[in-house]
C-alpha cells in the first residue's frame, strides 16, 4: 500500500509548535486511526507501539517520529523532510520478506507510520542467546534477505542500515527485513544537513563513513558484515571506540575467520571490499558463493568478475548520513579521516602500552583438556537447499489423533519451497502430548534408507522444553518410537528432527508425528515440513577431547595468540563456552592423544589447567 495522501501535503514548521510532544504520548491515545495499545520498542528516531487499526480492526505496529527538542528549527525541518522519502520509499515496497506499510500520516504534530505487525525473534536476539548460529540456519536466513534486498534494488531503493536488529524470523519461519523507513528512493536528490549520517557504525560501509556517494553496493558490505556476525558470532571489524572501528572499516582488513571454509572467508572479504565495484553485483551472489563453500552447489551461480558500474544505472549516487548532530567539515581544512585517525593511533597506543603494563610480565595463558562426552542425538537447524533422498507422501492421509486440532497447508516452510503443514487448536497441560500421524503410498521405506528426518516449528513463543518425537507402526500393529525423550525443540526456528530407525523402515503402516508439552502448558499450533528417508554412513568416531586455550578478555589478545599458534604449525580456531572464548587447538578420540597434545604446548610456555 502506497503512504497516504497526507504525507505529500507536509509542512515540516509546524513541527516547530511541539517539539518534543511525541516524547510524551501514552498508551490509550489515539492518533490518526489507530489506539494505542503498548509500547514495543523505541530507539533514536523513533518510539514503536502496538496499535488497533480502529477502522479495520486489525492490530499493526506504528511508528512514531522522535525528534529531540534540542535540534534546531532548520534541523527539524529537514528531518520531516528525510521521514517523508523514507515513507515514500518504503511504501512502494511489496515483497514476501519485507515488513509491509500501511499508512504514513500526520495528527496533531505527530508523524507516523503504521506497518505490519510482526511477532518473532530478531537476529540480533537469537545471536545473544547462541552467540553464532548454526551454519544452515544462517544460510536459510540470507538467502531470505538478499531476496529482500535484491527487490529493494530494483525498485531503486537502498536500505542503508543492515544489521541483525533489523532482520526478524517470524513464528512461521520467514524472514522479514524492517526499517525500510531510514531507506530513500536512490533517484531522490541528497536533502538532509551535509555530514550527519544514518546507520550503525559497525555495519556501515567505507563509503558511508567517509561521506562519499553511495548506490545499492553499501548494502552488500552491511550484508557481508551481518553474515560474518551471523557465521562466527563476532563483528569483521571491531574495537573499544566508535571512531576505532570507523577507521577499521575503511582503513584495515576485516579479522580473519579461520573456522570458516576457505570459500566462504573469501566470499565474505569480497563483500567486505573497500572499493565498492569490487564487491558482488547482488545479494544473491553474495549468497550463492556462501551457499557453494558450504553444500557444494549455488542458488545462484556468482559472477567470476564482479561489475564495475553501480548497477542498476537509473539509481543517481546519494550522500550517507547518520542522524547525529552535524559534523561541518567546510569549517575546516581538516579532513575528517585526518581527525579519526588521530584519535585511533592515539587510542592503539594507549592500549598497546596498557597490554604492556598488564600482560608482559604476567602468566602465561591456560591450556586444558575438555571432555565433551559423546554428542547425543539432537535437533539441528535447516539448510535452505537441503538435498536429501526425498519421497512423496500424499498429503491427504496425515490426520490429527485429537478432536479440535486442524490441519492446514501453508506456502513457505523450512526450505522455503512448497507448502508445510500447520496443526492449529493445540492445548496441552504440562506433560501431556498430542501427535499427527500419516498413512504412507509406499510401507517399505528400507530402500531409501534408515534415517526418518521431519522439519518442526513451534512459534517464539512457545516453551523452550517442548520435545518431538517419531514413532512407527508397522502392519501387525507394532509400534516402535525414537529412543529417549525425544527432540528438544528451539522456539520460532524450524529444526530437523532425525531417528536412525534401522530395521523399522522395512514396514511402516503408520508414522507419527508426536509433540511432547514439558513443564508448562502450552497453546498453539505446530508445523512439520519435509518428511523424508535417508541412507546413513557409519559414525565416525567421536573426537570427545578437545584441546582448548585461553580464556581471553578480548578479541585482539585472541587474534595474536591464534597467529602464535600458526606460527608453531597448529590450526587454531576461536570456540565460546558460555560468556568466556578460547582457541581450540586439537580434538581426540582419546584422552592419550590429547594429553600429548597438550603437553607440547606446555613446552612451549603454555601453563596447563584442571
Amino acid at each position: 500500500m502506497r503512504p497516504s495522501g497526507r504525507t505529500a501535503a507536509f509542512d515540516g514548521k509546524r513541527m516547530a509548535h511541539a517539539p518534543g510532544k511525541e516524547q510524551h504520548v501514552t498508551v490509550g491515545t489515539v492518533i490518526g486511526r489507530y489506539r494505542l495499545l503498548c509500547e514495543i520498542g523505541a530507539g533514536g528516531m523513533a518510539r514503536v507501539f502496538e496499535a488497533e487499526d480502529q477502522t479495520l480492526g486489525r492490530r499493526v505496529a506504528l511508528k512514531l517520529l522522535i525528534i529531540p527538542p534540542t535540534v534546531p528549527e532548520a534541523e527539524r525541518y529537514q528531518l520531516m523532510r528525510q521521514f517523508q522519502q523514507e515513507a515514500q520509499a518504503a511504501g512502494m515496497l511489496s515483497h514476501p520478506n519485507i515488513v509491509t506499510l500501511y499508512e504514513v500520516g500526520e495528527e496533531d504534530d505527530l508523524h507516523y507510520i503504521a506497518m505490519e505487525l510482526l511477532t518473532g525473534t530478531t537476529v540480533r536476539q537469537l545471536l545473544q542467546r547462541s552467540g553464532r548460529l548454526p551454519v544452515d540456519e544462517a544460510l536459510n536466513i540470507l538467502v531470505q534477505v538478499a531476496k529482500a534486498l535484491d527487490y529493494a534494488h530494483r525498485q531503486g531503493v537502498i536500505h542503508r542500515d543492515i544489521k541483525p536488529d533489523n532482520i526478524v524470523l517470524t513464528e512461521e519461519g520467514v524472514v522479514k527485513l524492517t526499517d525500510f523507513g531510514i531507506a530513500r528512493l536512490a533517484n531522490d536528490l541528497f536533502r538532509t544537513q551535509k555530514g550527519a549520517w544514518v546507520g550503525s557504525p559497525a555495519y556501515m560501509s567505507p563509503e558511508q563513513i567517509v561521506g562519499a556517494p553511495v548506490d545499492h553496493r553499501t548494502d552488500l558490505f552491511s550484508l557481508g558484515v551481518t553474515a560474518y556476525e551471523m557465521l562466527t558470532g563476532r563483528l569483521p571489524f571491531d574495537a573499544p571506540a566508535v571512531t576505532a572501528v570507523m577507521h577499521h572499516i575503511v582503513y584495515e582488513e576485516p579479522h580473519p575467520a579461520p573456522e570458516l571454509p576457505p570459500a566462504a572467508e573469501a566470499a565474505l572479504r569480497r563483500a567486505l571490499a573497500k572499493k565498492p565495484e569490487e564487491r558482488p553485483p547482488s545479494g544473491m551472489a553474495l549468497v550463492g558463493e556462501l551457499l557453494s563453500a558450504y553444500y557444494g552447489t549455488a542458488v545462484v551461480s556468482p559472477n567470476a568478475r564482479w561489475s564495475t558500474s553501480p548497477a542498476p544505472q537509473q539509481q543517481p549516487q546519494e550522500r550517507a548520513t547518520m542522524a547525529s548532530r552535524s559534523l561541518d567539515t567546510r569549517r575546516s581544512r581538516t579532513p575528517l579521516w585526518w581527525v579519526i585517525g588521530a584519535v585511533v593511533v592515539v587510542a592503539a597506543l594507549v592500549a598497546l602500552l596498557a597490554w604492556r603494563l598488564l600482560f608482559a610480565k604476567g602468566e602465561p595463558f591456560g591450556v586444558r583438556i575438555v571432555d565433551v562426552g559423546d554428542a547425543p542425538s539432537r535437533a539441528t537447524a535447516v539448510a535452505p537447499n537441503y538435498v536429501l533422498n526425498d519421497f512423496e507422501l500424499n498429503p491427504g492421509s496425515w490426520r490429527a489423533e485429537r478432536p479440535g486440532m486442524r490441519l492446514e497447508r501453508v506456502r513457505g516452510g523450512a526450505s522455503q519451497a512448497a507448502y508445510w503443514l500447520k496443526v492449529s487448536g493445540v492445548q496441552l497441560a504440562a506433560g501431556e502430548q498430542v501427535a499427527i500421524s500419516c498413512l504412507p503410498e509406499t510401507r517399505d521405506w528400507s530402500r531409501f534408507g534408515q534415517t526418518v528426518s521431519v522439519d518442526v516449528l513451534v512459534p517464539g513463543t512457545a516453551p523452550a522444553d517442548l520435545r518431538v518425537r517419531l514413532e512407527v507402526e508397522d502392519s501387525r500393529g507394532g509400534v516402535q518410537a525414537m529412543p529417549g525423550e525425544g527432540a528438544t525443540l528451539s522456539p520460532g526456528r524450524w529444526t530437523t528432527v532425525s531417528w536412525q530407525a534401522g530395521a523399522v523402515t522395512k514396514d511402516v503402516a503408520r508414522l507419527r508425528v508426536q509433540l511432547l508439552c514439558g513443564q508448562q502448558p502450552y497453546r498453539g499450533y505446530f508445523g512439520i515440513d519435509h518428511v523424508r528417508v535417508q541412507g546413513t554412513a557409519p559414525a565416525p568416531a567421536s573426537l570427545r577431547y578437545k584441546v582448548r586455550i585461553g580464556p581471553f578478555s578480548d578479541s585482539a589478545t585472541l587474534e595474536r595468540e591464534m597467529e602464535r599458534l600458526k606460527s608453531l604449525g597448529k590450526s587454531p580456531f576461536p570456540v565460546r563456552e558460555g560468556e568466556k572464548r578460547y582457541l581450540q587447538v586439537g580434538a581426540f578420540t582419546t584422552m592419550e592423544s590429547a594429553r600429548r597434545e597438550l603437553e607440547a604446548l606446555v613446552a612451549q610456555g603454555y601453563r596447563e589447567m584442571p
